[in-house]
């Protein structure tokens, strides 16, 4: 994971494994382990703008986890400083235009 790290999803992803391990989650299921990815990563892309990935030639997003990010504050327009209940609360209602677009 660290040979690379200018790919930022791959912290995420291990902070959400960990964060679901001290919530004593035993199983879980892949979109939950995404969902706290999302959760996870918001301030920073909304607030900061982070690039987890880098960016296209043509000005897109390279990665899936800062587009779903961007597409759910696009959608929802919640503020960069909410809570992580009210982000998973806006991914449950916007599940399908995050996942289907982005991921």
């Amino acid at each position: 994971m660290t040979k690379d790290p200018s790919y930022c999803y791959k912290f995420y992803w291990l902070e959400a494994i960990v964060n679901l391990i001290l919530e004593n989650v035993e199983e879980t299921t892949f979109d939950a382990v995404i969902d706290e990815m999302i959760a996870n990563a918001w301030y920073s892309v909304v607030e900061f703008h982070v690039h987890l990935s880098g960016i296209m030639s043509d000005g897109s997003v390279r990665d899936g986890l800062e587009r779903a990010v961007c597409k759910l504050h696009e959608l929802s327009g919640l503020p960069g400083n909410v809570s992580k209940t009210e982000i998973k609360n806006a991914i449950l209602q916007y599940n399908d235009g995050i996942r289907k677009k982005c991921l």
